[in-house]
């Protein structure tokens, strides 16, 4: 299992607070295995929490969801700097609006939605701090 899966698995519910395996396989472009798969190696090192069901619209079993404990936050990154240097670019165009600057500047980003545009820089930090084994 490669590290950096379950760090933009981790990225994804943080930015979603929590999911269930199908969102995470439509957010990652994984199936729903690789995704199980992930959340079981998740769980057991305590970065992930239980999943918890979540009642769907209509009839039928609950749907689980999974989020992240307190563990995962205090390890995955911020990216203050980044975003902070995303600002300043934006502002420093010297746009009259700078509403409008910082919503060219987000159209204009290549990252995937889901996933923190520091994610190369960020893997190795959190994969060392969680003793993820790079062999993974």
């Amino acid at each position: 299992m490669a590290p950096d899966s379950r760090l933009r698995l981790v990225e994804v519910l943080k930015r979603r607070n929590q999911a269930s395996v199908t969102e995470l396989s439509q957010a990652l472009g994984l199936t729903p295995v690789t995704i199980r798969h992930h959340l079981e190696s998740l769980l057991e090192d305590e970065v992930v929490s239980q999943p918890t069901p979540r009642r769907k619209a209509g009839p039928g079993r609950p749907e689980m969801v999974y989020a992240l404990t307190p563990r995962a936050e205090a390890l995955t990154p911020r990216n203050y700097g980044e975003l902070c240097s995303c600002l300043v670019q934006a502002l420093d165009h010297g746009s009259a609006d700078p509403a409008h600057a910082l919503a060219q500047a987000g159209a204009s980003s290549t990252t995937p939605p889901g996933v923190a545009a520091s994610y190369p820089r960020s893997t190795a930090p959190w994969t060392a701090a969680t003793a993820i084994p790079s062999s993974i």
